[in-house]
């Protein structure tokens, strides 16, 4: 997974996953732990403006590459 200590994802795509903001809570958790993601694609997902604020949370972290 994303929080696994020992991930070397770099680059994810998750284009037309159909990701609902219900989805951002788990991602964002994942992007504070992950200290090699610099890539990440979102695009063509309902996400709302809730879970784009939900993901926002987790970019402020130090920790997170992207």
């Amino acid at each position: 997974t994303l929080r696994h200590p020992k991930c070397v994802l770099q680059k994810l795509s998750l284009e037309n996953c159909q990701l609902t903001q219900a989805c951002c809570k788990e991602l964002s958790s994942a992007l504070i732990v992950n200290q090699r993601l610099t890539h990440l694609c979102l695009a063509k997902n309902d996400l709302g403006d809730g879970g784009v604020k939900i993901l926002c949370e987790g970019l402020r972290y130090p920790e997170c590459q992207l």
